[in-house]
């Protein structure tokens, strides 16, 4: 009976084994599935990511440029309304404020580069840590389903155990009934005995078999309990033991999804750095050109002031010269001044001459003689142009120019040279009364 009992045992665990093994098979085959389900699910999110990556990267390009073509026109509209002084102190002061700016952008640059390669390092750990979470995680589910496919060698090997074991009962339930009904017509054969002959060995002999089987049926009973008792036991480690791990495989999945969204976080985050780090790139470039710019514009106005100082020079010369040329004509101007005055002196000489002259000839008209024709002719001829010529300069006196004062001057010159002009072209006025007639004669 043992032997049957321990063959049974090992053609139900083959049994139990053969039938798992499918399973197993089937689970691996859908976890690989699985598996290549997420891959390429991941892999739509990554690729999806990037595009999303590289249109935001051509809108911030876009938004930049917008940027700086906006920056150059308020440039253009503040300086067009200024000199040219005002527009290097301008562009001085932009370039100062832009300066200022990148140096605190580098400042910002700096502090996010350092803080891009802590998270880096902590991306790093985190990823280091996940690894290690996954590797448990894979040792867990491995010792989950080596323990799952114990647990269900154990449960076909205890199924096995009990229709084995209800067979046997069966069967010696079947054997105690022949035997007691045996019995039991040896009892009654005992009750009513009958003539025969009674062997007393082969009787001892029965009593002493049925007693040890009785005790053999009694010891594989409380082996059986006890085996019984053993597997349960066994049972209920085991699956204290599922209920331990599949709760620490619940944690350590829950720290694997809080670390993959820290992973996640710190990966937007890097991007996030990433994109403001070429942005400040992209913004220093402007500035440096903006600085270029800035520059040239500024040499070519310090060429300009050089060109602007040198016409300053030439003209500062050609003043000089102006200057030399003013004092010498105001020299000429004071020369002919002094001329004039001696002119005017002479005039007024000349004034006071006929003067005397009209009075003289005043007396005699009214003394009752008479002024010869020509002489009055020539007086009155004389006394307007002197007249004239005094009014003509008490006109000119009031000069500003070199011109008008030349003007004057030859006009005097005319005046003077054409004054004596009746005294030469007519006969010489007597002076005093008229002679009379001669007296007229006879012809004798």
């Amino acid at each position: 009976m043992p032997a049957t009992h321990v063959e049974a045992a090992l053609a139900n665990g083959h049994d139990s084994h053969v039938h798992s093994s499918p399973v197993a098979n089937k689970k691996a085959k859908g976890k690989r599935g699985m598996d290549s389900t997420e891959a390429s699910r991941l892999l739509q999110a990554r690729i999806s990511q990037l595009e999303q990556d590289a249109a935001g990267e051509k809108d911030q390009e876009m938004e930049i440029e917008r940027e700086v073509k906006r920056a150059n026109r308020d440039l253009l509209q503040q300086v067009s309304k200024m000199d040219d002084m005002q527009k290097i102190e301008h562009l001085m002061k932009r370039s100062s404020e832009l300066l200022a700016d990148m140096r605190r952008l580098e400042r910002e640059n700096q502090k996010n580069k350092k803080r891009g390669d802590a998270l880096q390092k902590e991306r790093d750990a985190s990823r280091t840590e996940l690894s290690k979470t996954v590797g448990l995680k894979e040792k867990l589910e491995k010792l989950c389903r080596e323990l799952q496919r114990d647990n269900n060698k154990m449960k076909n090997e205890n199924k096995e155990l009990q229709s084995t074991q209800k067979r046997n009962n069966t069967a010696w339930d079947e054997k105690f009934a022949s035997l007691l009904s045996k019995l039991e017509g040896y009892q009654e054969e005992k009750d009513t005995p009958k003539k025969q002959v009674v062997d007393m060995e082969m009787d001892e002999l029965f009593r002493v078999r049925f007693k040890s089987f009785i005790e053999q049926y009694e010891l594989r009973e409380l082996h059986f309990h006890s085996l019984m008792r053993t597997k349960e036991l066994e049972v209920q480690y085991h699956l204290s033991r599922h209920d331990r791990e599949k709760k620490n495989a619940e944690a350590e999945s829950t720290k694997a999804r809080h670390l993959q969204a820290q992973v996640h976080a710190f990966t937007k985050t890097e991007t996030e750095l990433r994109n403001q780090l070429n942005v400040y790139v992209d913004k220093f470039k402007q500035v440096e050109d903006t600085l270029n710019n800035s520059n040239d514009l500024f040499l070519s106005f310090r060429k300009e002031m050089e060109d602007m100082s040198k016409k300053g020079k030439r003209l500062e010369k050609e003043n000089e010269a102006l200057k030399r040329q003013k004092e010498a004509t105001t020299a000429n101007i004071i020369h002919m001044a002094e001329e004039r005055q001696d002119w005017k002196r002479k005039i007024e000489a000349a004034d006071k001459k006929n003067e005397k002259l009209m009075s003289i000839i005043q007396q005699m008209q009214q003394q009752g003689r008479k002024v010869p024709p020509a002489a009055a002719s020539a007086v009155e001829a004389c006394f307007p142009e002197t007249r004239g010529g005094a009014e003509g300069e008490g006109e000119d006196s009031e000069y500003s120019e070199e011109e008008g004062e030349e003007e004057g001057l030859s006009e005097f010159d005319d005046d003077t040279e054409e004054e004596p002009q009746p005294n030469e072209q007519g006969p010489p006025v007597p002076y005093g009364p008229e002679r009379p007639p001669q007296p007229t004669t006879n012809g004798h």
